[in-house]
């Protein structure tokens, strides 16, 4: 890992921030500070002394430090992004949490990652034993940053990158997929129709985890598919559907 600078230029005088909204990156602890990773807050902060600053890292070391894999076949390798992109990926936290969640699923699943950005999902569950991942990106950059990221971890030949809106590929994508990964920009308010249609693609007992802000309520059922359960972290809620046997 390539040292990073420490120099600071805080807009704010340091800001302490909830403990729930701070990920820490493990093992990056230079000059006495904490590497944070701050959901709701754009870039890299430092926690010093208790106190949050902005982490002013060079272009080439934001490119390497954003995300990386967190169990699996691939564990710890760094995933690519897209510089200047607008993209949200999940939290390391968020992620770790999801997962835990979803292990008894991934061996050999067949997996939808809609809203893929530069694959954090889908190449999570690769690397922890999923067959096959359907990637669903509309922009260009992040498509082609997730192209490299799938050919640069091996797994080029058990993924596909669609790159077309969501919407779009819906009406294009046949599955049936045993697991179907949404993680939409927060400020998406289409969520409920979309879960009417990808009930349509999701095998009997096939699970749906949908990824959005705390403020936007989801239904409990739709499309054929029902809440089994809601978990809550800081900001991010993961809502987590199945498919029963049978629903139409």
């Amino acid at each position: 890992m390539s040292r990073l600078s420490r120099r600071q230029t805080p807009t704010r005088a340091g800001v302490v921030l909830p403990a729930s909204s701070v990920t820490p990156f493990a093992g990056v602890y230079t000059g006495g500070g904490v590497l944070l990773e701050c959901r709701g807050v754009i870039g890299y902060h430092w926690l010093i002394a208790d106190k949050i600053f902005p982490a002013v890292l060079a272009a080439e070391e934001y490119d390497t430090m954003a995300v990386r894999v967190g169990g699996g076949q691939v564990r710890g390798r760094v995933l690519k992004v897209t510089r200047g992109s607008a993209t949200r990926p999940s939290s390391g936290r968020v992620r770790s949490a999801l997962f835990s969640m979803l292990a008894p699923r991934l061996p050999d699943a067949s997996v939808l990652d809609l809203y893929a950005g530069t694959g954090a999902l889908g190449i999570e569950a690769l690397s922890r034993g999923a067959a096959h991942v359907d990637f669903v990106e509309h922009a260009s950059r992040e498509c082609a940053t997730l192209r490299d990221n799938v050919e640069t971890l091996g797994y080029a030949s058990q993924a596909r990158v669609h790159a077309m809106p969501v919407e779009r590929a819906l009406s294009v994508l046949s599955g049936p997929y045993d697991l179907v990964l949404m993680d939409p920009p927060y400020a998406q308010e289409t969520l409920a129709p979309l879960l009417e249609r990808i009930g349509s693609l999701v095998a009997d007992d096939g699970t749906v985890v949908a990824e959005h802000d705390r403020r936007q309520s989801l239904p409990p059922a739709a499309g054929g598919l029902e809440r089994v359960t809601e978990r809550t972290y800081g900001d991010t809620v993961l809502s987590i559907y199945r498919r029963l046997g049978g629903a139409q």
